[in-house]
C-alpha cells in the first residue's frame, strides 16, 4: 500500500460523522455538522491532501455537482475513469476508490479501508444512515462493486 493510500484512509476517517447532504462538500467541525454525499467526501479528501493530476491541477477542479440522486448517464464513471487509474478487483488495496452499482449503473463511491475489527471495510457517506460511516465490506457490498480505482502516483 502506498503512503498516499494510507493518508486517504486516515483523512477519510476524520470525516466520519459528517451529515449526509446531497451534493454537499462541507466537513463537520466544531461549529457545524457539515454535509456531504459520497462524491463530496472524495472531493473533500482530494482538497485536504492536495491530490493533483500530471499537469499539477488539483483534481477537485473537475468536481461536477449537477448530478441527481439517481444515476446520471454514466457521468460518475466517466469522470472517475478520466482521472484515476483503473485497478483489477483482485488487486485492490486499502485506500483505493470503489465504485458501486446499486441499480443500473455505478452511482456510489467508497474508500476501501482496513476495518478496525479485521478484514476489509469501506468509508462512505450513507444516505440511509445519514452520515459518513465506516463499515465492513460484506459479501453483499462486494457483489455491488463495479470498478476499483487508485489515484495515480506522480
Amino acid at each position: 500500500m502506498s503512503s498516499l493510500n494510507q493518508k486517504i484512509v486516515e483523512q477519510a476517517r476524520t470525516w466520519i460523522g459528517t451529515k449526509y447532504h446531497h451534493q454537499g462538500r462541507l466537513k463537520a467541525s466544531a461549529c457545524c455538522s457539515g454535509g456531504v454525499d459520497c462524491v463530496g467526501l472524495l472531493i473533500g479528501i482530494i482538497n485536504e491532501l492536495d491530490i493533483r493530476n500530471n499537469q499539477g491541477e488539483l483534481l477537485s477542479k473537475y468536481d461536477y455537482q449537477a448530478y441527481k440522486i439517481q444515476p446520471n448517464g454514466g457521468k460518475l464513471s466517466s469522470l472517475v475513469e478520466a482521472h484515476l487509474e483503473k485497478i483489477q478487483l483482485e488487486n485492490m488495496q486499502i485506500g483505493d476508490i470503489l465504485l458501486f452499482k446499486l441499480w443500473q449503473e455505478p452511482q456510489h463511491v467508497g474508500i476501501l479501508s482496513n476495518y478496525p475489527t479485521g478484514g476489509f471495510g469501506f468509508i462512505h457517506c450513507s444516505s440511509s444512515s445519514g452520515n459518513v460511516i465506516e463499515q465492513p465490506l460484506s459479501t453483499t457490498w462486494q457483489r455491488m462493486i463495479s470498478r476499483v480505482y487508485r489515484f495515480k502516483q506522480l
